[in-house]
């Protein structure tokens, strides 16, 4: 081989190895994308596990089982240990001030919300659905 053939040998070299590993990068980070990708997909698996789906009074809702079980309140201790949830927990009760019941369980302060509500018949219901729940209103 002279060095003419050489270098061309050589130039050819370097361009595959380039191409070559230009193809590596591209595949480790379709790789990591993946892997990404994946533990993506894990967290969703989990959350969705822990999604419970309650049907009160023909309203529907979707609720994380840390969420229901987070503040005191035997109704739902109970009813999740219970039960083996497969698809949804019916309860026959009115769902329409259960967004108020979810409000306290994210955090916010019952007492707060019957201040801000002016409605006496709404604020009575709310107390009732409370105590039926197990919510602390004091």
């Amino acid at each position: 081989m002279n060095t003419e053939e050489f270098s061309n040998f050589r130039e050819r070299f370097n361009r595959f190895e380039n191409g070559f590993n230009e193809l590596v990068k591209d595949q480790n980070k379709k790789n990591l994308k993946y892997e990404n990708y994946a533990k993506q997909f894990a967290v969703m698996k989990d959350i969705e596990k822990s999604l419970i789906k309650l049907n009160i009074g023909g309203h529907k809702f979707s609720i994380t089982k840390t969420l229901l079980l987070g503040k005191p309140s035997k109704f739902f201790n109970d009813l999740l240990s219970s039960n083996s949830i497969n698809d949804e927990i019916f309860i026959d009760r009115p769902g329409k001030h259960f967004d108020y019941i979810l409000s306290y369980l994210r955090g916010t302060d019952i007492i707060k919300t019957f201040l801000i509500l002016d409605n006496h018949i709404v604020k009575s219901n709310l107390l009732e659905e409370a105590k039926f729940y197990g919510v602390r209103t004091k």
